[in-house]
């Protein structure tokens, strides 16, 4: 198969479709895994301050 000399309008309009797409699942990804890693510090500082006003109660 032989390269083309310049691709067809419809098939580069495809190509960059598929590159946006791309692009911008992985930012949702990125962010989505940001926001669960906030979300879990934000449990455990919540967790240690359970424990810690638990121990002064007692």
């Amino acid at each position: 198969m032989h390269a083309a000399p310049r691709p067809s309008p419809s098939s580069w309009m495809c190509h960059q479709l598929l590159v946006c797409i791309a692009s911008v699942a992985t930012f949702c990804k990125e962010r989505y895994r940001k926001g669960e890693n906030e979300r879990e510090a934000v449990s455990d500082e919540r967790e240690a301050w359970h424990a810690t006003a638990n121990a002064g109660n007692v």
